[in-house]
Formats: structure tokens, sequence, C-alpha cells
């Protein structure tokens, strides 16, 4: 289980301002929906880089398949490590209301591991 109050970073980037986490783990899979606020858009757009689109799938063996054409890396919450993960489907960002001229971003990133090839 991730330890909720701690720094969170997916393939070395830092993801600001972390709200508590949601996840799901199954024996195939792992999933976490991670959201948060951030003052600049430099490190969402740096992870919507590596998101592109991604898919899963359950096979007749109950396995998840993923498909993706976004990066694999590591999602590092304190001390744990779960690798070969993808950002499923977007990262989904909209700016929070009577921000002014300096908006703040609310985001949303929704992580799977992969769990087979």
């Amino acid at each position: 289980m991730p330890d909720m109050a701690t720094v969170i970073t997916f393939d070395g980037i830092t993801l600001p301002n972390p709200a508590p986490i949601r996840y799901t783990q199954t024996a195939d899979t792992f999933e976490i929906t991670i959201e948060g606020f951030d003052t600049s858009r430099t490190t969402i757009d740096a992870l919507i880089a590596k998101a592109s689109r991604s898919a899963k799938s359950t096979l007749l063996s109950g396995k998840v398949k993923v498909q993706t054409l976004g990066t694999k890396g590591d999602l590092v919450i304190g001390s744990d490590t779960y690798t070969n993960c993808v950002i499923m489907d977007d990262v989904k960002v909209e700016e929070v209301p009577g921000t002014g001229a300096s908006p703040k971003w609310r985001y949303t990133i929704k992580f799977l591991q992969e769990t087979i090839s």
C-alpha cells in the first residue's frame, strides 16, 4: 500500500501538490489516480507529453493487456516503486476558477502498472 503523505514521481518528474491518493490493486493490476494542483503548466505539460493514448483489456485468462503509445516508466510513491507503469487515457487539466492573473491548475492522472507482456 502506498504511503499517502510523501513525494510522488513518474519517470523522474515530481508531481506537484498531490491530494490523497485513490488506488485499486488486484493480483494482475495496480491502478492509481492522482489529483493535485499546480501553479505552472510546466510539470503538467511534461506529463502530458509522456501520456499519449492507452487502453487496457482483459484477456480470456483474466490477465490484463495494456496497449499504449505513451512512456512506460517507474511510478515512485515514497519508498514504493511500481515499475512498467503507463498513464491511462489522458492527463486531465483544468484551470481553477477565480485564481486571476496567476492561474492554478487542477490535474488528474490515472496510472496503470502493466503486469503481463
